[in-house]
C-alpha cells in the first residue's frame, strides 16, 4: 500500500481496510454517472498535478491545440468514533463502514459535477458549458414523439461532426421520468424508442439542471476522464479520541472534441 495513505499507522487491520474499501467502491459505483460512459485515462499516479489534453478543431479548421489541465482533488473526510473501534477490537462487534460509504457518495457527486458543470472558480469547463459544444433548443417533451424527434435531430448533428455513435443520452431526473411514462394508446414508454435511436445507454443524473439533456459520442478519442489517484481512503490521524479518514481522488475531464457533445435545453 502506498505510504502517502498512512494506512499502516491506523488502528485497523487488513480485514478492516478491505471492508472500508469495499464500502467505498460500492457506494461510488452506485452513484457515479460519468464513469458509466467515459473511458478512464490512467491512473497516472498520486503525484500528478496536471494532464495534457489535445483539443481537435472543427472540420473546417486545421491544427490541434494542446493544453494542460489541473487534476482536481475531490475529497470528503469522515470520523470513526473511538468507542466503535474499541468495541470492534475488544468484543468483535462489526465495524460500521457507513461513514466511509457516505463520503464516497459525496465524492461521486462532486466528480459528476466536474464532468457536467466544470468548476468556474478553477476555470474548468464541463460538458454543459464547454466552448464548441453543440447547442439545440429543446421543445415540449410532454408531446408524444417530440423527444424522439429531437434526440434524432441531435444525433444527426453529431453525425455531421464525424461522431457516428453509438451515443449516450443523459437526462435530468424530470426528463427521464417524463419519457419513462407509458404513452397512451401504445402500451410502451417513449424511453424505449429513444434508447433504440441513441444506440447506447440512456442515463439520468442528479447534477443536470432541470429540463436538460446531453447527447454525446463517448468514444475515448472524443473525451475521457483522466485519473491521477483513483478513489481511495487515507488515514489522517487522531481527532481527539476519534480517528479521521479521507476518501479522495484526483480527476480531470478531457474534452478533445467538443462537437461530440450536444446539449438540449429550454422547452417545458
Amino acid at each position: 500500500m502506498s505510504g502517502h495513505l498512512l494506512r499502516e499507522t491506523a488502528p485497523l487491520g487488513p480485514g478492516d481496510w478491505s471492508l472500508l474499501d469495499e464500502a467505498v467502491v460500492a457506494a461510488a459505483r452506485a452513484a457515479l454517472i460519468g464513469r458509466r460512459f467515459l473511458s478512464l485515462y490512467g491512473p497516472l499516479g498520486a503525484g500528478e498535478r496536471t494532464v495534457a489534453v489535445d483539443r481537435f478543431p472543427p472540420q473546417e479548421e486545421e491544427g490541434t491545440r494542446r493544453s494542460f489541465l489541473p487534476l482536481t482533488v475531490v475529497h470528503r473526510d469522515f470520523l470513526l468514533p473511538w468507542q466503535d473501534l474499541e468495541a470492534h477490537r475488544s468484543r468483535g462487534e462489526p465495524l460500521d463502514a457507513s461513514r466511509a460509504a457516505q463520503a464516497a457518495a459525496y465524492c461521486a457527486c462532486w466528480e459528476d459535477e466536474l464532468i457536467f458543470q466544470g468548476d468556474e472558480e478553477a476555470g474548468l469547463e464541463g460538458l454543459l458549458n464547454a466552448g464548441g459544444v453543440q447547442r439545440l433548443e429543446r421543445g415540449d417533451w410532454k408531446q408524444p414523439g417530440s423527444a424522439l424527434a429531437e434526440v434524432a435531430k441531435a444525433a444527426a448533428a453529431l453525425g455531421q461532426a464525424d461522431c457516428p455513435g453509438p451515443y449516450t443520452l443523459v437526462l435530468s431526473p424530470g426528463l427521464f421520468a417524463l419519457l419513462d411514462r407509458v404513452v397512451p394508446s401504445t402500451g410502451y414508454a417513449e424511453l424505449r424508442l429513444v434508447e433504440k435511436a441513441v444506440g447506447g445507454e440512456v442515463l439520468r443524473s442528479q447534477v443536470l439542471p432541470g429540463g436538460t439533456a446531453v447527447l454525446l459520442d463517448p468514444a475515448p478519442y472524443h473525451l475521457d476522464l483522466a485519473v491521477g489517484e483513483d478513489l481511495t481512503t487515507a488515514y489522517l490521524g487522531n481527532d481527539g479520541l476519534d480517528h479521521a479518514f479521507r476518501v479522495f481522488e484526483s480527476v480531470a475531464l478531457r474534452l478533445k472534441q467538443p462537437a461530440a457533445v450536444a446539449v438540449l435545453e429550454g422547452g417545458e
